[in-house]
């Protein structure tokens, strides 16, 4: 099992390893192996970080290295496969990409290189693990990110029920204030609604920022959005979208 704090600095490295930063990510690695000595997923990152870093034989040692750690990983052979078919080896490329293949026969990245493989046409792109600095969001999956879009179909939904509100009602449109309090129930459920709906959206990207180590300026177009109109939904949306990268 790995030493928890290996752990952590392997979630370091993972998070400079997106963002293309080969020689912070380098270290954390070399960090995370003092602790915990060499796992799968240490070599793997060290792969990736090397290749971003433009050195393609040290990169392969340790994709290779990653396969033998921990075989019943589909990611190790099939990044391995693409810096294989990077560097033109292309009958090699298709074995590792088969293994991955052999060991999650419904992963995409692999299926579709696979057949581009054959067609000698392909653009070999690496399969990124998603950078988690918080364990439950790890655990949570593609449903974070469900609950993320929920959040921003809430805001959205609520701020076109409060525009089309006064006009079902035949009273006049509320104020441009997002949380301006009216008399009727109606207008008194969809403030709260709109209460909720800024607070789950900023609970989410803040938890997320956390987790990904991002960066904190997504945060502005958040509050500005907030108080010029209510529509959260739009920064919100956006931030799924691009930030996230």
């Amino acid at each position: 099992m790995e030493d928890p704090t290996a752990s952590r600095c392997l979630d370091r490295a993972s998070v400079h390893v997106h963002r293309h930063e080969g020689a912070e990510a380098l270290a954390w690695l070399d960090r995370a192996r003092e602790l915990g000595g060499e796992t799968g997923r240490e070599q793997l990152l060290r792969g990736l970080a090397l290749s971003h870093g433009q050195q393609p034989e040290e990169a392969l040692q340790a994709f290779r290295r990653s396969t033998m750690l921990d075989p019943s990983a589909p990611r190790g052979f099939y990044n391995y496969g693409c810096l294989l078919a990077r560097l033109g080896q292309t009958e090699q490329a298709k074995e590792a990409v088969d293994q991955a293949l052999a060991l999650r026969p419904d992963y995409p990245a692999a299926k579709k290189l696979r057949t581009d493989l054959d067609s000698h046409a392909f653009e070999a792109v690496f399969d990124l693990e998603e950078p988690h600095t918080l364990g439950w969001i790890a655990e949570a999956k593609e449903s974070w990110t469900w609950i993320g879009w929920a959040a921003v179909a809430l805001a959205a939904g609520t701020w076109i029920a409060r525009f089309l509100a006064p006009v079902a009602t035949h009273t006049p449109s509320p104020r441009s204030d997002a949380f301006a309090l009216g008399t009727d129930p109606l207008s008194v459920a969809l403030v709260f609604l709109s209460i909720v709906s800024v607070v789950s959206s900023f609970v989410w990207v803040g938890f997320d920022l956390i987790d990904r180590r991002g960066r904190a300026i997504w945060m502005v177009p958040m509050v500005v959005f907030t108080f010029w109109g209510g529509l959260i939904a739009l920064p919100h949306a956006l931030y799924m979208i691009v930030g996230r990268k």
